[in-house]
């Protein structure tokens, strides 16, 4: 029997935040299918107008979306990919790395990464 890779994806949206969990298996013709297991959606709260204003908020409100989304599947994620969009939003290439404390990266962590 083979074993089918998982995949969990996250939406944080202005009004809901959505996770999905999936199975990805091959379909017809080779290419890749999902075969959905589970999805948690639930009102964000920590958002105005795309910008994080309570980081707990919206914390909590991803908990919470994932956690019914693992519920419903059956499946605990090990790794969720997360789309981020909007105006605000810029990337850049570093080839730095540092250590962090704790689960939040503070802009001091950003300016050592890159030399700042």
């Amino acid at each position: 029997m083979t074993i089918e890779p998982i995949v969990t994806a996250l939406d944080v949206g202005t009004a809901y935040t959505t996770a999905l969990i999936a199975s990805v298996h091959e379909g017809h013709s080779r290419r890749p299918l999902l075969r959905v297991l589970g999805v948690g959606q639930t009102r964000t709260i920590g958002l105005r107008r795309g910008i994080v204003s309570d980081i707990e908020e919206t914390t909590r409100s991803i908990k919470r979306a994932v956690d019914e989304a693992s519920r419903v599947s059956g499946v605990n994620p090990e790794v969720v990919y997360v789309g981020i969009a909007g105006e605000h939003v810029g990337s850049m290439i570093s080839p730095g790395a540092v250590g962090i404390s704790g689960n939040e990266i503070t802009r001091a962590d950003v300016e050592r990464v890159n030399g700042v």
